[in-house]
């Protein structure tokens, strides 16, 4: 999809630049469908039959609504689920959240507690409260739902566990906040 901008055409691959930056600027509460783009016109437009066909096969389109050039929804280009995924796994808001969780945890038992802390009970229970607290700002910051799970994998936990005695192997799982991104309204007339 390309766009028009001071009266010139850029295509996909020089817009893509534009659209990475945009999905780096947001927060991890934001999505950036709807997201106003600086562009005057896209190009080719496109129905809207052809915009529900894009977006099924996993395409990011940028849409002139009538005044303004804007993202149609912020999807990645996964078109068909595995076992175990939902339809957020076609979201870029629900990847960058999953990434950055992923990434934070692990950065903070690398740098607070792998050679710094014993792999007992109270070490353990140390780590996975260090997790929770940080799970705990992501709920507050509204980016995932209260009801999620830290805890040791019972696979590599259990009896007899499977964990080596250098080995720790948390689990986390949570519900990421999805972004309001469809409206529909009725209206009655008496």
């Amino acid at each position: 999809m390309g766009a028009v901008l001071n009266e010139e055409n850029y295509n996909s691959a020089m817009v893509a630049p534009y659209v990475a930056g945009l999905i780096a600027g947001q927060k991890l509460s934001e999505t950036i469908t709807y997201a106003l783009c600086p562009f005057s016109d896209v190009s080719p437009r496109l129905t809207n039959n052809q915009v529900i066909a894009a977006l099924q096969a996993g395409s990011l389109v940028l849409v002139h609504d009538g005044e303004k050039v804007k993202v149609e929804q912020g999807i990645n280009t996964l078109t068909g689920l595995r076992q175990g995924q939902n339809n957020q796994w076609k979201k870029i808001r629900a990847i960058r959240t999953m990434d950055a969780i992923n990434n934070d945890l692990l950065k903070a038992a690398s740098d607070n507690y792998i050679g710094k802390v014993n792999n007992n009970d109270d070490g353990k229970v140390a780590l996975l409260n260090a997790f929770k607290q940080y799970m705990d700002t992501l709920v507050q910051g509204g980016i995932v739902e209260s009801d999620y799970s830290v805890y040791l994998n019972p696979h590599y936990h259990g009896n007899p566990p499977l964990a080596a005695p250098d080995e720790v192997y948390p689990k986390w799982e949570a519900r990421i906040t999805d972004g309001m991104e469809k409206i529909f309204g009725t209206f009655m007339v008496k």
